[in-house]
């Protein structure tokens, strides 16, 4: 319907969720039903009533951007319907790690399993520290800078865009225990008058909150000091929507899955 507003001629929608029959309903109730046009389907599996469209908006990101895999239907589209010289909104978008500092909710989390009500239950740990945690992260929490470990054209980009390697260098603002690795994401609308998208802990919350990956092996840093880190990020082989990451932070490696 914003589209419409902004003035598309014809407005074509794709969902496959039950709530596409709702939208339709909101759709009417705004005296827009002809100039938008809901469909319920999956995208890969509808042929739309036109050759070619001008301009693809997609709201597709997921956690830690590439999470749920749905980049994946954009890329269909732009291929298949995009018009040449078409827009696709947004058009570029980055992935970005920094470190955490936050004792107590380390503790909470992670050193709880040390002694549940008088009981050891550390063997739960490993299961506990796999998982990558949503969360939202207190912008007194930031460790360290943050840093670009990919950027993705979405003009150009393919499927494989979720699988890339990075090494890069995290160096601490102040003096504090690295207790996390966080991640998050910026997207991009480089049009006339630009637009810019950050889930970043500085920012306004969003619902995509912050990506969170607990360390095993805390680090103690001291204000200016860096540490060399990578990161190995693909597609999970069993649910193509997951992604794996596997982090290495001053020589200790840790897998994750965002499942």
């Amino acid at each position: 319907m914003f589209c419409a507003k902004a003035g598309a001629k014809t407005v074509l929608g794709v969902d496959q969720s039950e709530v596409v029959y709702k939208a339709m309903d909101i759709v009417r109730e705004n005296s827009l039903q002809d100039r938008v046009q809901l469909i319920k389907g999956q995208l890969e599996k509808t042929e739309l009533p036109v050759e070619k469209v001008d301009v693809i908006v997609s709201e597709w990101m997921g956690y830690f951007l590439l999470f749920e895999g749905m980049l994946d239907s954009v890329v269909y589209a732009r291929d298949k319907y995009l018009a040449k010289g078409g827009l696709l909104l947004p058009n570029r978008c980055s992935i970005r790690l920094f470190g955490i500092s936050d004792q107590e909710r380390y503790d909470n989390l992670i050193n709880f399993w040390d002694n549940v009500y008088g009981f050891s239950m550390k063997c739960m740990k490993p299961d506990i520290l796999q998982e990558a945690n949503v969360e939202v992260v207190p912008s007194d929490k930031v460790l360290t800078n943050s840093v670009v470990v990919t950027e993705i054209d979405i003009n150009t980009c393919t499927t494989l865009v979720c699988n890339f390697k990075r090494e890069f260098q995290l160096t601490a603002l102040r003096s504090g225990v690295l207790t996390a690795i966080g991640g998050y994401f910026d997207t991009f609308f480089d049009l006339p008058n630009k637009v810019e998208l950050t889930t970043g802990p500085h920012a306004e919350k969003t619902h995509w909150q912050q990506t969170v990956f607990y360390l095993r092996d805390v680090v103690e840093l001291t204000e200016g000091q860096s540490i060399k880190c990578s990161i190995l990020c693909s597609r999970l082989k069993r649910n193509v929507r997951g992604i794996s990451v596997v982090l290495t932070i001053a020589n200790s490696s840790y897998e994750y899955v965002v499942d």
